[in-house]
């Protein structure tokens, strides 16, 4: 059931819209479909910031973590491979703005003793300017494994753990990690928030670095399937997070 009254859907979510059009009536700054069929370009829908496929082939073309079927996926088996967009200053996030990555995601192998990179500006270089992460983190290492982590390098981060999120990324689904200016750092599955961080107060400054998709540049692989990647500048409210989720055909 929705957290939401009736009539706030009504008026968040569009009447038919695709979950294109309910993304791109958000102005992201960048939105990378994954639905490409060949060759080495990341199209970013926004026509803004394109990014490159290098090593391995990805599977082009897999099916689409949308329970719609809207577009393809990209799959990502096992293989060194590159996919990587270059810098520009709209993908920092910056004191008061914030951010918003949503992807949707599927781990083949959720249960391994890793920690797989899904999309960051370089948060695991621990410094700083480490920009923002959100990746897989099942490393026994870590004390509490089988996690969702949306960090901030340098200021903090939010989890979602124990062992709903191994099932979650099994199956696949809609992961989005929200932080405003002033308000503390969210996770959502499937378009409901299922936790808060503490609010981040010290910002990084920003970098020039480029952000990956898929594996970090120290490596750190994700097997598995991204789809529909988006960003926006600062929190996307809750009711849009889960417009995005029911034009996608989440019940």
């Amino acid at each position: 059931m929705s957290p939401f009254p009736l009539g706030i859907l009504a008026s968040a979510r569009r009447a038919g819209a695709s979950y294109f059009a309910e993304v791109m009536a958000d102005s992201p700054i960048a939105y990378w479909r994954m639905d490409e069929s060949s060759g080495s370009v990341l199209t970013d829908a926004t026509g803004s910031h394109h990014g490159t496929i290098s090593g391995a082939a990805p599977t082009y073309g897999a099916p689409s973590l949308l329970p719609s079927g809207e577009g393809t996926a990209l799959g990502l088996p096992s293989g060194v491979r590159t996919i990587s967009v270059p810098h520009a200053a709209a993908l920092n996030a910056v004191s008061g703005v914030g951010i918003t990555i949503s992807v949707w995601v599927k781990v083949d192998n959720p249960s391994s003793d890793a920690l797989q990179v899904i999309i960051e500006k370089n948060a695991l270089s621990g410094s700083s300017n480490g920009q923002w992460g959100v990746w897989y983190d099942n490393r026994s290492s870590q004390g509490s494994p089988r996690r969702i982590r949306f960090q901030m390098a340098g200021n903090g981060w939010v989890d979602w753990g124990g062992s709903v999120p191994e099932a979650a990324v099994a199956a696949g689904g809609f992961l989005t990690c929200a932080v405003g200016a002033a308000a503390p750092a969210m996770v959502y599955w499937n378009g409901i928030q299922v936790t808060t961080g503490s609010t981040l107060n010290a910002w990084s400054a920003g970098n020039t670095l480029p952000i990956n998709i898929g594996r970090a540049s120290a490596g750190f692989p994700l097997v598995g399937a991204l789809d529909e990647i988006s960003l926006f500048s600062g929190a996307l409210a809750p009711a849009r997070v889960l417009a995005h989720a029911q034009a996608a055909g989440v019940a």
